[in-house]
């Protein structure tokens, strides 16, 4: 996992990268909050650690970027703070800090959060791979639902909704608009001399002649 780190202070982000890099990860640090701001726009990072207190773009104001941006994926942060209080809790979390790290840094209270920040970002990449999965299959349920599955072409629900749009644009832009209705003479007969797999198959030439002949 690719890691972005924020600290102004060249000891205690040499000590994060140290720790994060020992846990198995690549490391990208950043000597303030602008640099990692952009940093983050460049590489789009789903792990970041930040300091607090940094002179221009603090840690408060880097988490709220990234938590405006855009992004398919959840950006899981820890905000690094020499003070603990309770205040300071809810207005990093306000802010959009995930979880804290109290100065000085503990190695294993690190490794410990971060472990469990992998399992949320992985349990919310499988959610939204199941919720693109999902929504794969009720478009194709939605398109599957809508067709006649002899003739390949629109049914009546299709045929519905289709005229209501129709009807909902001409009383909105006062435009006309028409509905033409076509029969197969003499159908029956044909299927009771020929069989209904042959009147089946005549159903799907006519709506295949007239499928091929619209926009």
């Amino acid at each position: 996992m690719k890691v972005l780190i924020a600290d102004d202070d060249p000891t205690s982000r040499w000590l994060l990268e140290k720790a994060v890099q020992g846990f198995g990860h690549q490391v990208v640090s950043a000597c303030d909050g602008a640099q990692a701001w952009e940093q983050f726009l460049q590489d789009g990072f789903h792990f970041v650690i930040t300091d607090w207190v940094m002179p221009g773009c603090d840690g408060l104001e880097l988490c709220r970027r990234i938590r405006q941006a855009a992004r398919a994926d959840y950006v899981y942060i820890i905000m690094v703070t020499s003070s603990g209080s309770p205040d300071d809790l809810i207005t990093g979390m306000s802010a959009g800090a995930d979880d804290f790290i109290v100065k000085p840094l503990n190695g294993r209270e690190l490794q410990v959060r971060m472990r469990a920040a992998e399992r949320i970002l992985n349990l919310q990449r499988e959610l939204r791979q199941k919720n693109e999965e999902l929504e794969t299959v009720n478009a194709r349920l939605h398109c599957v639902s809508r067709l006649d599955a002899l003739m390949q072409i629109g049914n009546r629900l299709a045929f519905e909704e289709t005229l209501a749009d129709f009807h909902h644009r001409a009383l909105r832009y006062g435009e006309p608009f028409g509905v033409v209705m076509c029969d197969v003479d003499h159908f029956k007969a044909y299927n009771d001399s020929h069989g209904h797999p042959a009147g089946d198959e005549v159903l799907r030439e006519i709506a295949a002649a007239i499928r091929s002949s619209l926009r």
